[in-house]
């Protein structure tokens, strides 16, 4: 094949992969290599999903640093965000904030104790980013503020703020902390 021709090609596949969105950028080449998955890293500009549709957080009680940088008991959460016709997790710019509630009881009517609210600027989170299985995510660990060791049911709701205003959460999750 000529090398043009071949350049040609190339080109016009780096530029449909660009201007698509991620349902058909995975059916593109069938995922050959990171160009399809994402193809604006190489040239320093990956692409951000900007209308997420869905937020999914799988969170497990861990221990880390908590906010005094001490070991402290608390969540660790991988969070994923969709776009409407992704097939996989995406990657987000915008401000996120998860809420951490105390005594949390998904079946009561009333409104949960809020403890309190992580916030995250979109720089800062996108260092929380990982790309992996199921496509682009966010690994995070989250203290729980209160002193006290006993066991006690948690809600986390995970928020994002995107550069458009529009603002997109999950219903709080109930997560076990044991004492």
């Amino acid at each position: 094949m000529n090398k043009s021709v071949f350049q040609l090609i190339a080109s016009a596949s780096l530029a449909s992969a660009l201007l698509t969105g991620c349902a058909s950028t995975t059916t593109l080449l069938r995922e050959p290599s990171v160009l399809v998955k994402d193809p604006g890293s190489l040239i320093g500009r990956p692409k951000v999903e900007k209308n997420v549709a869905k937020i999914v957080a799988l969170w497990e009680s861990s221990s880390g640093k908590g906010l005094d940088d001490l070991n402290a008991r608390g969540f660790t959460g991988q969070i994923l965000f969709f776009g409407s016709g992704c097939e996989t997790g995406a990657r987000v710019h915008g401000k996120v904030n998860i809420y951490e509630y105390d005594n949390f009881n998904p079946d009561s009517l009333d409104e949960p104790e809020l403890i309190h609210t992580f916030s995250f600027e979109p720089e800062a989170w996108d260092v929380h980013h990982a790309e992996g299985t199921f496509g682009h995510s966010y690994r995070v660990f989250v203290p729980y503020v209160q002193k006290h060791r006993n066991q006690v049911h948690c809600g986390l709701k995970v928020e994002i703020v995107l550069e458009s205003g529009r603002t997109v959460s999950t219903e709080p999750t109930d997560v076990l902390l044991p004492g």
